[in-house]
């Protein structure tokens, strides 16, 4: 199936999805809502909510979202591919 996915331009942020059957129909959509960053020099908009609708059995989810943290002094050493791939084990 195919799937398209909306981002915004300027912060990167992945907004909405479409998601397609196998027919070519339109089955889901998934829409995610945020509030303004704190420091948009330095942190992601903050996701405030996110839901998904099944356009088919015409079901919906809503995702309410209550803390979200960016950039917290993460050690970037942790993502390396040796690290990950010991952690997979």
């Amino acid at each position: 199936s195919k799937q398209l996915l909306y981002i915004d331009a300027e912060s990167f942020y992945p907004f909405a999805k479409l998601a397609y059957d196998r027919k070519g129909n339109p089955w889901k959509v998934v829409i995610a809502a945020t509030n303004q960053s704190p420091d948009p020099t330095s942190k992601p908009p903050t996701i405030a909510t996110a839901f998904v609708v099944d356009l088919q059995s015409e079901h919906a989810t809503l995702f309410p979202w209550f803390t979200n943290q960016a950039n917290v002094g993460v050690d970037p050493n942790i993502f390396s591919l040796t690290t990950l791939r010991k952690k997979m084990r």
